[in-house]
């Protein structure tokens, strides 16, 4: 089992659980549909069954530039 832990702004957004297995074929993913206002610093977090981090990425939503 592993865990994608989202944050915004540095407060919890969302997590999502996977059972996953060993594969040379399949891979795995998760998504969220960010609200229109969730301009900002962002992350995300792949935990174990035992919350150890396997890896992080951090990065940024902008607004977009209406005429």
């Amino acid at each position: 089992d592993i865990i994608h832990v989202w944050e915004f702004n540095g407060e919890p957004y969302a997590k999502v659980h996977m059972n996953v297995r060993v594969s040379n074929y399949f891979r795995c993913w998760s998504y969220i549909t960010p609200q229109e206002d969730a301009v900002g610093q962002w992350s995300i977090a792949v935990l174990d069954d035992e919350s150890n981090v396997l890896q992080e990425a951090d990065f940024t939503i902008v607004p977009i530039n209406e005429p």
